[in-house]
């Protein structure tokens, strides 16, 4: 598993992302071009994007020019994610969200 960059100044560590394991998601998208935006959150939330479970939001951390925050995957499912600023504003992918599938060995297909 290794690192992937995606739009929006968005980058995954590890990808895909395994249920139980670390991952690091760091931030450098538009949110962070407003001046007076910090802090920045990201928000999770597991399974369809219309009906998200397990959301929560998570402080990021400035580093440089961009903000990092790491979280453990707590389910197998899709894995949703968004940015939201101090101000309250949203960099939600123009509502697409970022989405990946969670990595599982104790997937069942019975």
């Amino acid at each position: 598993m290794a690192r992937a960059d995606l739009p929006g100044g968005v980058t995954v560590d590890p990808m895909p992302p395994g249920v139980g394991e670390k991952v690091v998601v760091t931030y450098s998208g538009k949110l962070t071009q407003e001046q007076g935006s910090a802090p920045i959150n990201l928000m999770i939330g597991y399974g369809p994007k219309d009906q998200m479970f397990g959301q929560r939001e998570i402080p990021m951390h400035r580093e440089g020019d961009h903000y990092t925050a790491s979280f453990v995957v707590d389910t197998s499912d899709t894995l949703n994610f968004a940015f939201k600023d101090a101000h309250g504003h949203i960099d939600d992918n123009n509502q697409q969200y970022w989405s990946m599938a969670t990595n599982s060995n104790n997937l069942s297909y019975a």
